[in-house]
Order: C-alpha cells, then sequence, then structure tokens
C-alpha cells in the first residue's frame, strides 16, 4: 500500500479579481525598479565626481609641486629614441596575375585584350 504523499513542492498563487488592486500592485513594482535605477545612477555619478576631483587634485598637486607625477614612468621623452636595426616588418608578399584575376594593365584575366 502506497500513500500519496501530496505535491513536492508547495506552490503559491496570486489571484487578483480587483482591477484596483491589480494596478496598485503593478504601480509599487514600477515604483520599486524606478527608485533602484536611480539609485544606480546615483552611485555611478558619484563614483564619477570622486573620480574627476581625484583628477583634478592630483593633476593641481604635481603642477604646483613641480613633480613629474609619480605615475609616467621611463625617462625624458629625449632620452626616448627608436633603433631602426630593431624594427620588424611583415615580408611583402604579391599575388600571381592568375590569382588576383586581373591581367594586365587592369583588365579582367578572363576577357581578351581589345587592340
Amino acid at each position: 500500500m502506497t500513500e500519496d504523499p501530496g505535491p513536492a513542492v508547495r506552490t503559491y498563487h496570486l489571484t487578483l479579481r480587483n482591477r484596483l488592486a491589480i494596478g496598485a500592485l503593478l504601480l509599487v513594482a514600477v515604483g520599486l525598479g524606478a527608485l533602484l535605477f536611480a539609485f544606480g545612477v546615483a552611485l555611478l555619478l558619484g563614483l564619477l565626481v570622486g573620480g574627476a576631483v581625484l583628477g583634478t587634485g592630483m593633476k593641481l598637486y604635481f603642477t604646483v609641486s613641480g613633480k613629474r607625477g609619480a605615475l609616467s614612468r621611463g625617462g625624458p621623452a629625449d632620452e626616448t629614441k627608436l633603433d631602426p636595426a630593431l624594427e620588424v616588418t611583415a615580408p611583402n608578399k604579391t599575388l600571381p596575375p592568375a590569382a588576383s584575376g586581373l591581367g594586365k594593365a587592369g583588365e579582367k584575366a578572363s576577357e581578351t585584350p581589345r587592340s
């Protein structure tokens, strides 16, 4: 004898027969979403303003103190020189005329030249 244990998962249903209650529930849901969106935008604007203030303060400090800044690395620009011997370039490969589809002087390979 096996007994039916009933539903394995409890389910809940929200049934609203009043249109005013449905409208109020939707209004609350949309308002909550708008509130969360506004809070997120305010956080992003706060980060933006904080970064601008911090960057401006660092720029003013380095300008007033005459320091180059801790963020710039390497020597002065006149000491940095490029060595042409270290330049690496790809070999220049050209396609044969038959592969490119063009014959002499830009004519198509399938056409016969006109005289």
